[in-house]
């Protein structure tokens, strides 16, 4: 796959609440652990969390249906551009840590 284009993985199934827990559980564990891995059948990509993190939470109930979504972003991160920022003034200089 072209490393410029953007890569995704989507899926949906019916499960029940246990397996809900146990993805999210799993999900949990990556998050701490700083790589995920995302599989099914022939659809897999693999994440490594950066941070600062974005986390957005919404839940809705309508007439009967329930739905909670969960969004989770970053940035990834970049490799240092090797430029050292140098800051001069009269008295004093500034170099990087």
């Amino acid at each position: 796959m072209n490393k410029d284009a953007a890569e995704q993985f989507k899926h949906e199934s019916m499960v029940d609440r246990e397996q809900v827990a146990e993805y999210l559980a799993s999900l949990s564990q990556a998050f701490r652990d700083g790589r995920l891995q995302l599989n099914a059948g022939e659809e897999s990509l693999d994440l490594q969390p950066g941070e600062p993190m974005r986390l957005k939470l919404k839940a809705e109930q309508d007439e009967g249906r329930s739905k909670l979504s969960l969004n989770v972003s970053w940035e990834q991160p970049q490799e240092p551009d090797g430029t050292d920022l140098r800051i001069e003034t009269g008295s004093s200089k500034s170099t990087p840590a």
